[in-house]
């Protein structure tokens, strides 16, 4: 599978959810809907990015949600999976992304990665929506036949290629041109979702205009799950079901079954 574009009606949805509980947190007023301006309405410093991390406060924010948000996320995730026409064990809470022009630690990207390259297992899919509609997402995904194709330049070692990119943030360099030019910006829209393989190298380029908002979320097919997996880091999460900042414990179909959302 290379990079799928899926059409959906839940970027409005996930919007709205995250204009709910930014206002509900007082970060914004309960008028509040241009969430392309975020930036030019709180303070800039929750946008600033952490340098180890790579995230930034609003991210941090998010990682713990409500019932409400959370109940609206499997009733997408069964959607999907109705869809997708498999079932699949998911990321327990889905990762949202706030990103900004001129930002402290900006110069940080891009870092072009996999998600294998940081733990991730190969049988796992990367879901990725914009929150935003925005003229440019500045999220690239390069396609696994090239990522492959790249990474052979390397050795085949991810290890290689990680150090050489995290090393590398010049965006004019020889080595992130390259990867711009082989990658797709996957455009920031409000009705699509896009799916692709863990094995797909992508990175972010720092924003010139407008916020952009987005979610993405790792699932993993039920019938092809291989435990053992671990990611990189401090936290180093567990990718198996009820895995330490990994998987819900149970599939999504099973989650739909038994609480009948």
């Amino acid at each position: 599978m290379d990079i799928m574009e899926i059409p959906t009606k839940w970027n409005l949805v996930f919007r709205q959810e995250v204009i709910r509980i930014l206002s509900a947190r007082n970060v914004v007023d309960k008028h509040f809907s241009d969430l392309e301006n975020l930036h030019q309405k709180v303070d800039i410093k929750l946008f600033d990015y952490v340098v180890r991390e790579k995230e930034n406060e609003l991210q941090h924010m998010f990682y713990d949600t409500d019932d409400k948000f959370i109940s609206t996320y499997h009733r997408f995730l069964n959607e999907l999976k109705d869809y997708l026409k498999f079932d699949f064990y998911f990321q327990a809470t889905p990762t949202i992304r706030f990103h900004a022009p001129k930002l402290k630690n900006e110069d940080k990207f891009p870092e072009f990665h996999s998600d294998i390259q940081y733990g991730h297992p190969p049988q796992e899919n990367n879901v990725w929506m914009s929150l935003t509609e925005n003229k440019h997402s500045n999220f690239h995904v390069i396609s696994k036949e090239k990522s492959i194709s790249w990474l052979k330049e390397y050795k085949s070692d991810w290890n290689v290629f990680s150090k050489v990119s995290y090393e590398t943030r010049d965006i004019n360099s020889d080595f992130n041109k390259r990867g711009l030019e082989m990658s797709s910006e996957i455009p920031s829209t409000l009705d699509n979702v896009y799916m692709f393989d863990s094995s797909c190298i992508h990175a972010g380029t720092p924003r010139i205009e407008e916020t952009r908002v987005s979610m993405d979320i790792r699932i993993n097919p039920v019938d092809k799950f291989v435990d053992g997996y671990m990611g990189f880091g401090v936290v180093k999460p567990q990718f198996k079901p009820g895995g330490r900042f990994g998987y819900n414990i149970k599939a999504i179909g099973d989650v739909y079954e038994n609480n009948r959302i």
